[in-house]
């Protein structure tokens, strides 16, 4: 065997170790990849188109055109998701689309002094207000009806409502127009609660007030104004209310 001839074997000799280096490194990574069952196949290609290469084979063009397009689909998919990893949905704390199922609790308070029982009926926001620091914690709204007096009240487990005596709140009940009711602040002064009081004169078919409104809704969205977080709409799932509790 003449000079050349040795050199060649050698070379091919020296370069088997680092193709078999070059394709388990590559059917490694793809273990890892997020789309095992679309990469493997051609992946392994690739690593067979790269070992042909460094034995100075020619290999058929097949290997490189589905290589070509292993390749195009790892880098396209990786700063972004494909068809195959679908996205979770996204709530909104301020315009929430999923609701949990309604779940009022009713009660019954007595005036000791007067022997008068008002029932009453509250249920909670499904989901978190998320305020800023420092009511950044743990934190939901709940609103409250009553059987007497048509007003409701709305509070939060901490926060600051700004709303005072007069200004409007917007309501939308289901999807219907936007209704506009007046708030008051309560007697105590507690900045965590808020009453909405009945409609004055109610016109184009508003509600005369919550109560009446929720009686035939299943949802209700009320926008406030928050201490340093401006305003705020939550929904609540209303669905399932009984008014023969009330």
């Amino acid at each position: 065997m003449n000079e050349n001839a040795w050199t060649e074997l050698a070379a091919a000799n020296g370069r088997r170790p680092l193709c078999s280096i070059i394709a388990a490194t590559t059917l490694f990574l793809c273990l890892f990849t997020p789309y095992l069952l679309v990469t493997l196949p051609v992946m392994v290609t690739v690593a067979l188109s790269i070992a042909a290469s460094f034995r100075r084979e020619r290999p058929k063009w097949l290997p490189y055109v589905v290589g070509g397009l292993a390749i195009a689909l790892v880098v396209s998919a990786g700063p972004s998701r494909s068809a195959f990893e679908r996205s979770e949905p996204t709530l909104s704390t301020s315009n929430a689309v999923l609701y949990k199922k309604a779940s009022w609790e009713y009660g019954s308070d007595k005036d000791e002094m007067r022997g008068d029982v008002t029932n009453w009926a509250a249920i909670k926001s499904p989901t978190d207000l998320n305020l800023s620091p420092p009511y950044d914690a743990a934190n939901v709204a709940e609103l409250w009806l009553w059987s007497s007096g048509g007003d409701a009240a709305l509070s939060v487990t901490q926060g600051q409502f700004t709303c005072r005596n007069g200004d409007m709140l917007p309501v939308k009940f289901d999807n219907g127009p936007v209704y506009e009711y007046a708030c008051r602040e309560p007697e105590s002064g507690n900045s965590d609660t808020l009453y909405v009081n009945a409609a004055f004169e109610p016109v184009g078919g508003q509600p005369a007030s919550l109560l009446d409104g929720l009686s035939k809704a299943k949802k209700m969205t009320i926008e406030v104004p928050f201490y340093q977080d401006g305003t705020k709409q939550i929904t609540f799932n209303v669905s399932g209310l009984d008014l023969s509790r009330l």
